[in-house]
Protein backbone atom coordinates (compact mmCIF):
# COMPACT_ATOMS: atom_id res chain seq x y z
CA UNK A 1 0.00 0.00 0.00
CA UNK A 2 2.88 2.34 0.78
CA UNK A 3 4.41 1.74 -2.66
CA UNK A 4 1.06 2.41 -4.32
CA UNK A 5 0.68 5.64 -2.38
CA UNK A 6 4.17 6.77 -3.40
CA UNK A 7 3.41 6.01 -7.05
CA UNK A 8 0.13 7.94 -6.89
CA UNK A 9 1.83 10.98 -5.41
CA UNK A 10 4.62 10.86 -8.00
CA UNK A 11 2.03 10.75 -10.77
CA UNK A 12 0.21 13.69 -9.15
CA UNK A 13 3.48 15.67 -8.92
CA UNK A 14 4.24 15.00 -12.58
CA UNK A 15 0.75 15.94 -13.76
CA UNK A 16 0.77 19.19 -11.79
CA UNK A 17 4.23 20.15 -13.04
CA UNK A 18 3.19 19.49 -16.65
CA UNK A 19 0.00 21.47 -16.02
CA UNK A 20 2.08 24.34 -14.64
CA UNK A 21 4.30 24.27 -17.74
CA UNK A 22 1.29 24.49 -20.05
CA UNK A 23 -0.15 27.24 -17.88
CA UNK A 24 3.02 29.29 -18.29
CA UNK A 25 2.85 28.82 -22.07
CA UNK A 26 -0.78 29.99 -22.06
CA UNK A 27 0.16 32.95 -19.87
CA UNK A 28 2.84 33.98 -22.37
CA UNK A 29 0.23 33.67 -25.13
CA UNK A 30 -1.97 36.08 -23.19
CA UNK A 31 -4.78 33.54 -22.73
CA UNK A 32 -4.23 32.71 -19.07
CA UNK A 33 -3.94 35.03 -16.05
CA UNK A 34 -1.05 34.85 -13.62
CA UNK A 35 -3.58 34.05 -10.89
CA UNK A 36 -4.12 30.63 -12.48
CA UNK A 37 -0.38 30.01 -12.38
CA UNK A 38 -0.21 30.84 -8.68
CA UNK A 39 -3.20 28.57 -8.00
CA UNK A 40 -1.46 25.66 -9.72
CA UNK A 41 1.71 26.32 -7.73
CA UNK A 42 -0.26 26.43 -4.47
CA UNK A 43 -1.92 23.10 -5.27
CA UNK A 44 1.48 21.59 -6.00
CA UNK A 45 2.86 22.88 -2.70
CA UNK A 46 -0.16 21.49 -0.84
CA UNK A 47 0.14 17.98 -2.22
CA UNK A 48 3.90 18.00 -1.60
CA UNK A 49 3.34 18.99 2.03
CA UNK A 50 0.68 16.29 2.43
CA UNK A 51 2.87 13.59 0.88
CA UNK A 52 5.90 14.32 3.09
CA UNK A 53 3.78 14.60 6.22
CA UNK A 54 4.19 10.90 7.23
CA UNK A 55 7.96 11.19 6.90
CA UNK A 56 8.11 14.32 9.05
CA UNK A 57 5.89 12.74 11.68
CA UNK A 58 8.06 9.61 11.76
CA UNK A 59 10.99 11.93 12.51
CA UNK A 60 8.99 13.52 15.34
CA UNK A 61 8.44 16.79 13.46
CA UNK A 62 4.69 16.81 13.96
CA UNK A 63 4.48 20.58 14.38
CA UNK A 64 6.45 21.22 11.19
CA UNK A 65 4.25 18.78 9.28
CA UNK A 66 1.06 20.51 10.43
CA UNK A 67 2.48 23.97 9.73
CA UNK A 68 3.38 23.03 6.16
CA UNK A 69 -0.02 21.53 5.36
CA UNK A 70 -2.15 24.16 7.09
CA UNK A 71 -0.16 27.12 5.74
CA UNK A 72 -0.46 25.73 2.21
CA UNK A 73 -4.19 25.25 2.78
CA UNK A 74 -4.38 28.97 3.48
CA UNK A 75 -2.45 29.76 0.30
CA UNK A 76 -4.78 27.54 -1.74
CA UNK A 77 -7.78 29.32 -0.24
CA UNK A 78 -6.37 32.72 -1.17
CA UNK A 79 -5.27 31.79 -4.72
CA UNK A 80 -8.57 30.01 -5.43
CA UNK A 81 -10.53 33.15 -4.61
CA UNK A 82 -8.17 35.47 -6.52
CA UNK A 83 -8.24 33.22 -9.58
CA UNK A 84 -12.04 33.17 -9.58
CA UNK A 85 -12.19 36.96 -9.28
CA UNK A 86 -9.83 37.28 -12.24
CA UNK A 87 -11.69 34.87 -14.50
CA UNK A 88 -15.30 35.92 -13.81
CA UNK A 89 -17.34 39.04 -14.49
CA UNK A 90 -18.50 40.39 -11.16
CA UNK A 91 -19.35 43.59 -9.32
CA UNK A 92 -17.33 42.97 -6.18
CA UNK A 93 -15.31 45.99 -5.13
CA UNK A 94 -11.53 45.73 -4.95
CA UNK A 95 -11.71 46.29 -1.20
CA UNK A 96 -13.16 42.78 -0.76
CA UNK A 97 -10.17 41.33 -2.58
CA UNK A 98 -7.83 43.24 -0.28
CA UNK A 99 -9.77 42.11 2.80
CA UNK A 100 -9.65 38.48 1.70
CA UNK A 101 -5.91 38.63 1.05
CA UNK A 102 -5.37 40.44 4.36
CA UNK A 103 -7.28 37.78 6.30
CA UNK A 104 -5.30 35.10 4.51
CA UNK A 105 -2.02 36.74 5.50
CA UNK A 106 -3.14 36.98 9.13
CA UNK A 107 -4.14 33.32 9.24
CA UNK A 108 -0.92 32.29 7.48
CA UNK A 109 1.12 34.23 10.04
CA UNK A 110 -0.88 32.74 12.92
CA UNK A 111 -0.24 29.23 11.61
CA UNK A 112 3.51 29.84 11.39
CA UNK A 113 3.81 31.09 14.97
CA UNK A 114 1.07 28.90 16.45
CA UNK A 115 3.44 26.33 18.05
CA UNK A 116 5.19 29.12 19.93
CA UNK A 117 1.89 30.48 21.28
CA UNK A 118 0.24 27.07 21.78
CA UNK A 119 -2.65 28.01 19.50
CA UNK A 120 -2.15 25.38 16.78
CA UNK A 121 -5.70 23.87 17.00
CA UNK A 122 -7.27 27.33 16.77
CA UNK A 123 -5.06 28.36 13.83
CA UNK A 124 -5.84 25.10 12.04
CA UNK A 125 -9.58 25.63 12.38
CA UNK A 126 -9.33 29.19 11.09
CA UNK A 127 -7.30 27.96 8.11
CA UNK A 128 -9.88 25.25 7.35
CA UNK A 129 -12.69 27.80 7.61
CA UNK A 130 -10.83 30.20 5.33
CA UNK A 131 -10.31 27.47 2.73
CA UNK A 132 -13.95 26.36 2.86
CA UNK A 133 -15.19 29.95 2.60
CA UNK A 134 -12.94 30.65 -0.38
CA UNK A 135 -14.03 27.50 -2.20
CA UNK A 136 -17.71 28.07 -1.44
CA UNK A 137 -17.64 31.68 -2.65
CA UNK A 138 -15.71 30.62 -5.77
CA UNK A 139 -18.26 27.91 -6.57
CA UNK A 140 -21.14 30.38 -6.17
CA UNK A 141 -19.43 32.94 -8.39
CA UNK A 142 -18.76 30.36 -11.08
CA UNK A 143 -22.40 29.37 -10.90
CA UNK A 144 -23.95 32.84 -11.10
CA UNK A 145 -21.43 34.84 -13.18
CA UNK A 146 -20.08 34.73 -16.71
CA UNK A 147 -16.42 34.37 -17.67
CA UNK A 148 -14.33 37.34 -18.68
CA UNK A 149 -13.99 37.92 -22.41
CA UNK A 150 -10.40 36.81 -22.19
CA UNK A 151 -11.51 33.50 -20.69
CA UNK A 152 -14.34 32.73 -23.10
CA UNK A 153 -12.21 30.21 -24.94
CA UNK A 154 -11.71 28.14 -21.80
CA UNK A 155 -13.23 24.71 -22.10
CA UNK A 156 -15.96 24.36 -19.46
CA UNK A 157 -14.92 21.66 -16.96
CA UNK A 158 -17.27 18.92 -15.91
CA UNK A 159 -19.29 20.40 -13.01
CA UNK A 160 -19.54 17.05 -11.25
CA UNK A 161 -15.76 16.66 -11.39
CA UNK A 162 -15.21 20.16 -10.05
CA UNK A 163 -17.69 19.62 -7.22
CA UNK A 164 -16.11 16.27 -6.33
CA UNK A 165 -12.70 17.92 -6.05
CA UNK A 166 -13.96 20.86 -4.05
CA UNK A 167 -15.74 18.54 -1.61
CA UNK A 168 -13.16 15.77 -1.16
CA UNK A 169 -10.14 17.99 -0.51
CA UNK A 170 -11.73 20.13 2.23
CA UNK A 171 -13.35 17.02 3.70
CA UNK A 172 -9.98 15.32 3.97
CA UNK A 173 -8.41 18.37 5.59
CA UNK A 174 -11.29 18.75 8.04
CA UNK A 175 -11.08 15.12 9.08
CA UNK A 176 -7.31 15.27 9.45
CA UNK A 177 -7.18 18.49 11.43
CA UNK A 178 -10.64 19.34 12.66
CA UNK A 179 -11.53 15.89 13.99
CA UNK A 180 -8.21 14.07 13.98
CA UNK A 181 -8.93 12.31 17.26
CA UNK A 182 -11.79 10.43 15.64
CA UNK A 183 -10.64 9.94 12.03
CA UNK A 184 -6.93 9.22 12.14
CA UNK A 185 -7.25 6.31 9.73
CA UNK A 186 -9.93 7.67 7.46
CA UNK A 187 -9.11 6.22 3.98
CA UNK A 188 -9.96 9.33 1.97
CA UNK A 189 -6.27 10.21 1.89
CA UNK A 190 -5.67 7.84 -1.03
CA UNK A 191 -8.15 9.82 -3.09
CA UNK A 192 -6.15 13.03 -2.83
CA UNK A 193 -3.35 12.23 -5.31
CA UNK A 194 -5.94 10.76 -7.69
CA UNK A 195 -8.09 13.90 -7.49
CA UNK A 196 -5.08 16.18 -7.94
CA UNK A 197 -3.94 14.09 -10.92
CA UNK A 198 -7.36 14.25 -12.57
CA UNK A 199 -7.54 17.97 -11.93
CA UNK A 200 -4.12 18.50 -13.52
CA UNK A 201 -4.93 16.30 -16.52
CA UNK A 202 -8.20 18.17 -17.04
CA UNK A 203 -6.25 21.45 -16.97
CA UNK A 204 -3.64 20.14 -19.41
CA UNK A 205 -6.31 19.05 -21.89
CA UNK A 206 -8.03 22.40 -21.49
CA UNK A 207 -4.82 24.33 -22.16
CA UNK A 208 -3.93 22.19 -25.19
CA UNK A 209 -7.38 22.83 -26.64
CA UNK A 210 -7.13 26.56 -26.00
CA UNK A 211 -3.68 26.75 -27.60
CA UNK A 212 -4.97 24.77 -30.58
CA UNK A 213 -8.00 27.06 -30.94
CA UNK A 214 -5.80 30.14 -30.72
CA UNK A 215 -3.34 28.79 -33.27
CA UNK A 216 -6.08 27.91 -35.76
CA UNK A 217 -7.84 31.25 -35.35
CA UNK A 218 -4.65 33.23 -35.73
CA UNK A 219 -3.75 31.26 -38.86
CA UNK A 220 -7.24 31.59 -40.32
CA UNK A 221 -7.47 35.29 -39.55
CA UNK A 222 -4.01 36.11 -40.80
CA UNK A 223 -5.39 36.60 -44.31
CA UNK A 224 -8.23 38.67 -42.89
CA UNK A 225 -5.67 41.13 -41.52
CA UNK A 226 -5.38 42.48 -45.03
CA UNK A 227 -9.02 43.59 -44.74
CA UNK A 228 -7.76 46.14 -42.23
CA UNK A 229 -5.23 47.40 -44.73
CA UNK A 230 -2.22 45.83 -43.01
CA UNK A 231 1.09 45.64 -44.78
CA UNK A 232 2.95 42.34 -44.89
CA UNK A 233 5.15 43.45 -41.99
CA UNK A 234 2.16 44.60 -39.94
CA UNK A 235 0.57 41.17 -40.43
CA UNK A 236 3.72 39.55 -39.03
CA UNK A 237 3.78 41.94 -36.07
CA UNK A 238 0.05 41.47 -35.37
CA UNK A 239 0.43 37.69 -35.46
CA UNK A 240 3.24 37.79 -32.90
CA UNK A 241 1.39 40.29 -30.72
CA UNK A 242 -1.65 38.01 -30.32
CA UNK A 243 0.70 35.17 -29.45
CA UNK A 244 1.82 37.20 -26.46
CA UNK A 245 5.28 38.15 -27.70
CA UNK A 246 7.01 41.20 -26.26
CA UNK A 247 8.41 44.03 -28.35
CA UNK A 248 11.92 42.69 -27.77
CA UNK A 249 10.91 39.17 -28.84
CA UNK A 250 9.21 40.48 -31.99
CA UNK A 251 12.29 42.57 -32.73
CA UNK A 252 14.53 39.51 -32.51
CA UNK A 253 12.23 37.26 -34.53
CA UNK A 254 11.67 39.74 -37.36
CA UNK A 255 15.19 41.24 -37.25
CA UNK A 256 13.93 44.79 -36.83
CA UNK A 257 14.53 47.39 -34.13
CA UNK A 258 12.26 47.79 -31.11
CA UNK A 259 11.23 51.34 -32.16
CA UNK A 260 10.22 49.91 -35.55
CA UNK A 261 8.17 47.24 -33.79
CA UNK A 262 6.41 49.94 -31.77
CA UNK A 263 5.66 51.89 -34.94
CA UNK A 264 4.11 48.85 -36.64
CA UNK A 265 2.20 48.06 -33.44
CA UNK A 266 0.77 51.57 -33.34
CA UNK A 267 -0.36 51.20 -36.95
CA UNK A 268 -1.98 47.84 -36.16
CA UNK A 269 -3.86 49.26 -33.17
CA UNK A 270 -5.01 52.28 -35.17
CA UNK A 271 -6.28 50.22 -38.11
CA UNK A 272 -8.09 47.77 -35.82
CA UNK A 273 -9.42 50.59 -33.64
CA UNK A 274 -7.96 49.05 -30.47
CA UNK A 275 -5.67 50.49 -27.81
CA UNK A 276 -3.80 47.50 -26.39
CA UNK A 277 -2.53 44.00 -27.03
CA UNK A 278 -5.38 42.68 -24.91
CA UNK A 279 -8.03 44.41 -27.06
CA UNK A 280 -6.32 43.09 -30.20
CA UNK A 281 -6.37 39.61 -28.65
CA UNK A 282 -10.10 39.91 -27.97
CA UNK A 283 -10.71 41.04 -31.55
CA UNK A 284 -8.80 38.08 -32.95
CA UNK A 285 -10.25 35.38 -30.69
CA UNK A 286 -13.83 36.65 -30.35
Amino acid sequence: MVILEIILFIVAYTALIVSLAFGIVCYKRNIEPKETITLTISLLLLIVSISISPLLKSLKYDDLSNILIVSNMTIVGCTTFLNTLKERKHKLKKVYKKIHVGIGLLIFSAVIISPLLNISPIAERFAIGYLLFSITVSMVMIRVTKPQIKMVQKINPDRLFAIAFLIIVPLYLILQFGFSNYHLNFPIGFLLPVIFTLLAINKIIEDINRLHILKNRVQNLQNDFFNYGFTDREVEVARLLVQGCSYQSISEQLFISVPTVKTHTGNVYRKCNVKSKYELMVLITA
